[in-house]
């Protein structure tokens, strides 16, 4: 009796659950559409493996999500799809564009998948969330390594240190 209220508890998802499953879902389905074009039109031999990575990525997430999806007797998300774009179209973007694009995604996954892990209550869910932080975060350091060789492109504005400790004083009263 007991085991079969724990499949039943490990095939249910959480409204959190399928939220963030669903939205990462959708997030993904485009991206695979999105990074096999950005790989049609790549010159870049330093940003071509950042997209081949974030295609291979997106491509296991969205066959991972399904499994949990389906497990537990949930629709799958339409999602994008090749009808959706044309791998034909001209050259849209520069390769700094690219790059760029590719880090704000990162940025953006990072966020998603931090905020995934803390409202999922199945451990399994906390895993794979956790392990696409962590994939996340290698693409990110990658990324970031391959971005400082490009000129104007800064992720983070920088402060100079102050030389000595200063107080303002104010003589406006409230």
């Amino acid at each position: 009796m007991g085991t079969s209220k724990n499949n039943k508890k490990e095939s249910t998802l959480t409204a959190s659950e399928i939220s963030g499953l669903w939205l990462q879902y959708l997030g993904d389905s485009m991206a695979i559409c999105v990074y096999k074009y950005f790989l049609q039109i790549v010159e870049d031999e330093e940003i071509k493996p950042i997209l081949e990575t974030s295609l291979q990525l997106s491509e296991n997430h969205v066959t991972n999500i399904a499994k949990f999806l389906k497990t537990a007797n949930f629709q799958v998300p339409q999602g994008f799809t090749e009808k959706d774009f044309n791998l034909k179209a001209p050259r849209l973007f520069t390769d700094q564009f690219l790059l760029f694009y590719s880090y704000i995604m990162t940025l953006h996954g990072l966020s998603a998948y931090s905020l995934a892990i803390t409202t999922s209550q199945r451990e399994d869910i906390q895993d794979y969330f956790m392990e696409c932080l962590l994939s996340a975060k290698v693409l990110f350091q990658h990324i970031e390594k391959v971005a400082k060789k490009v000129p104007r492109f800064s992720s983070v504005p920088t402060v100079p240190s102050p030389k000595e400790v200063q107080f303002i004083e104010s003589k406006l009263r409230i």
